[in-house]
């Protein structure tokens, strides 16, 4: 995880491009109340880690899903650049569980058990398209 807000998470990667630098990508899953999954707002960036290697700050840009360019008739493709900063977190052990996971729908409601078994699992979808 990158950054984690009440109402949205992303997740992404990097690559070093020197001892402390690195290029890196975010996907941010959009969604409507109305119209409900948008597409993946894109942030695309280079970034300095601090000597620390706690805090990272660079430039960056985004890029925001077609059905959300086409409602607004903002440009399409890569909009800024804009500051990029981010904030190491710690690694904290995994507890012990209270429940399985998935949790098993009762009997007779709900999901199938397949539908059940897919809970914990990505979408395999490409990043932008819509998962049903």
């Amino acid at each position: 995880m990158v950054n984690i807000r009440p109402d949205s998470s992303n997740a992404g990667c990097w690559v070093p491009t020197g001892e402390r630098t690195a290029d890196l990508t975010f996907y941010v899953p959009m969604t409507d109340p109305r119209a409900g999954y948008l597409g993946f707002l894109i942030v695309r960036g280079d970034a300095v880690v601090a000597g620390d290697g706690q805090t990272y700050t660079g430039a960056g840009t985004i890029e925001f899903p077609a059905a959300v360019v086409e409602a607004t008739g903002m440009p399409a493709g890569q909009l800024g650049p804009g500051e990029v900063t981010a904030v190491r977190v710690d690694v904290e052990p995994m507890g012990e569980p209270v429940a399985p996971w998935p949790l098993p729908a009762p009997p007779g409601e709900g999901m199938t058990e397949d539908e059940t078994s897919d809970l914990g699992r990505p979408p395999s979808r490409l990043p932008g398209r819509p998962v049903p």
